[in-house]
């Protein structure tokens, strides 16, 4: 995933290999606890079957996160978006272009930090 292979024909046999044992089951629902798999959940869902229903860890995190937001009084009616800027471990060109799958629209700058950096890093 990290590689930014959602169409690939590697990615649908990696996914067929990780839900062989859920195929040979009869689930009804399978809730998808990474971060990586709603990028994939066509394939997923193709994979697993239309007979089982698909939920998205990170939306009911993100619910969470909203009423947490609201309950501390820092939610805006504002629609802008503002800019993204992040700090990351790895490669920063990488990250913005996988950030971007997932965002949906273009971030703004990745920060290299070391692991002390991070350690001191301070909201």
């Amino acid at each position: 995933m990290e590689e930014g292979w959602i169409n690939h024909k590697a990615t649908y046999l990696i996914a067929e290999e990780y839900l062989k044992d859920f195929r040979k089951t009869d689930i009804d629902t399978l809730v998808l606890g990474c971060t990586h798999y709603p990028i994939l959940l066509d394939i997923i869902q193709e994979v697993i079957g239309e007979s089982v229903t698909l939920i998205d860890s990170g939306i009911a995190s993100a619910d969470l996160v909203r009423q947490e937001i609201e309950r501390i009084g820092f939610a805006t009616n504002s629609r802008s978006q503002g800019i993204i800027d992040v700090y990351v471990s790895d490669i920063p060109s990488k990250f913005v272009e996988v950030a971007q799958l997932f965002m949906g629209r273009e971030i703004g700058k990745a920060h290299k930090v070391t692991d002390t950096e991070f350690a001191e890093f301070k909201i």
